[in-house]
């Protein structure tokens, strides 16, 4: 009565194909699938009777709507060995067998489903590279463009290299289809890994933005990005180039940024 095509994740299961349940998502914890997708190779889950077997018999989709007795899922297995998923048939009424035939059938199914998640992977890969492609020979082209009728005094020189920072910076966002994009000069970028007392252990990220004037507060008043804790105010950082048009203006460009940005 009901057939499913189920991705799981930490906490949900997602439910990208569906046919007579009505329902899109479901927790984890409650659900056939979170314990198909546990097997070490794609062998299907099959439970004959969900009320004679001890981990379903108290489940609440089997206690109630759906009332499910019967289910067979065979897991979404990738080809680096990951199981995202399963491909299950689910009845209210509970099953004296599930034949090998049935088991196979299921496996197959399964198998084909992966692979046309992988090719639509490799496919959106695939574009991706070629928009990254053109963005950077149309990137190339406009530099030139502006290398050559640029004159050689400072102030045009300066005012090139805006240029050059902004279409950088518009040519990210448009390629990645992002919401923003900015352009930073980092020093002395690195990853420090920290050791706490507790024995926890953080990865803390470091930079010396392109003019930040030296702090006369503290020697450890450095711009960190830390993994686990919540994210401060930064020191100013200077903006070479935007994809905004108004809150990242020359003028604004020494303003204090977010770790979020």
């Amino acid at each position: 009565k009901i057939v499913l095509i189920s991705l799981v994740d930490e906490k949900e299961n997602w439910n990208k194909v569906e046919i007579g349940l009505g329902s899109t998502t479901m927790p984890r914890g409650n659900t056939f699938c979170g314990h198909s997708i546990l097997a070490k190779n794609d062998e299907p889950l099959v439970v004959l009777d969900s009320k004679q077997d001890w981990r379903f018999a108290q489940n609440p989709y089997v206690v109630g709507p759906p009332y499910i007795r019967f289910y067979a899922g065979a897991p979404l297995r990738t080809t680096e060995g990951f199981n995202v998923g399963s491909l299950c048939v689910i009845d209210t009424q509970p099953r004296s067998e599930f034949p090998p035939r049935s088991r196979m059938a299921l496996k197959e199914f399964a198998a084909i489903v992966v692979r046309e998640m992988e090719l639509w992977r490799d496919k959106t890969r695939l574009k991706a590279r070629d928009r990254i492609q053109t963005s950077m020979e149309k990137f190339t082209r406009e530099c030139l463009e502006l290398d050559n009728s640029a004159d050689a005094n400072a102030a045009t020189a300066q005012a090139k290299m805006d240029r050059v920072y902004e279409r950088a910076s518009k040519l990210v966002q448009k390629t990645l289809e992002a919401d923003g994009a900015m352009v930073l000069d980092l020093a002395s970028f690195e990853a420090v890994e920290q050791t706490h007392e507790d024995g926890s252990v953080t990865t803390e990220f470091q930079a010396d933005p392109f003019g930040l004037e030296p702090s006369d507060e503290s020697e450890d008043d450095v711009a960190v990005l830390d993994r686990k804790a919540s994210f401060p105010k930064l020191p100013p950082w200077t903006i070479l180039g935007s994809s905004e048009t108004t809150e990242f203006l020359p003028a604004n460009r020494n303003r204090v940024g977010t770790a979020s940005e």
